[in-house]
């Protein structure tokens, strides 16, 4: 597919370090453009997975430390990322041919996607580790905790609430570059785009 060597041409040092992430990343022709698909979603459902057990031992160490307020939070934030999981563990890919710049675009979502779900699982173990900081005074190995550090925590994890919502939105949109019928791909991709952000 001529388009899908441009499109790696001119997105080249992106497409290569995601190739170390997903090896044989290429959406050269239907094939592979499927194969690759498929490695992506599995390197998204292992982060997921990652961010799942960094917050099940951290709910642990708070229902220990009855931090019921925090807690919620991170339960909620827990339910919607397994939630998030399964649909992507369920979805489908019907590649169809895409144009040079929707390609592009794809390569930019991949890479800000993974991106991203490492920012969030480094968010969580610092939340983590500040969960275990609190046990650890709790229990006198340490003497004091750093003022306001539980309100940290709380924007912490609002903020993490909002990276998972923000990858939803991500994915939902990398789904219509992958699944859009050919003669409709650019509208309609511009439309759902639009329809996302505002909703």
């Amino acid at each position: 597919m001529e388009g899908w060597k441009k499109a790696r041409d001119e997105t080249y040092p992106i497409v290569k370090e995601l190739a170390r992430i997903a090896p044989g990343y290429s959406y050269e022709d239907e094939g592979k453009a499927i194969a690759t698909d498929q490695k992506v979603t599995d390197v998204i459902v292992r982060a997921l997975r990652s961010c799942k057990n960094r917050l099940f031992f951290t709910i642990q160490l708070l229902y220990e430390l009855q931090h019921e307020s925090l807690n919620n939070g991170l339960e909620d934030l827990r339910d919607e990322i397994d939630i998030f999981s399964d649909e992507i563990k369920a979805r489908r890919c019907k590649w169809s041919y895409s144009s040079v710049e929707l390609l592009k675009k794809l390569v930019r979502q991949d890479y800000r996607f993974i991106t991203m779900l490492k920012e969030l699982d480094s968010m969580l173990e610092t939340v983590h580790n500040d969960a275990l900081e609190m046990k650890e005074i709790r229990y006198g190995h340490k003497a004091e905790f750093e003022p306001g550090k539980v309100s940290r925590l709380k924007q912490d994890i609002k903020k993490a609430f909002g990276m998972v919502q923000e990858l939803v939105v991500l994915f939902r949109e990398r789904e219509a570059i992958c699944n859009l019928e050919a003669a409709t791909l650019e509208k309609t991709f511009e439309r759902i785009s639009r329809q996302l952000e505002g909703g």
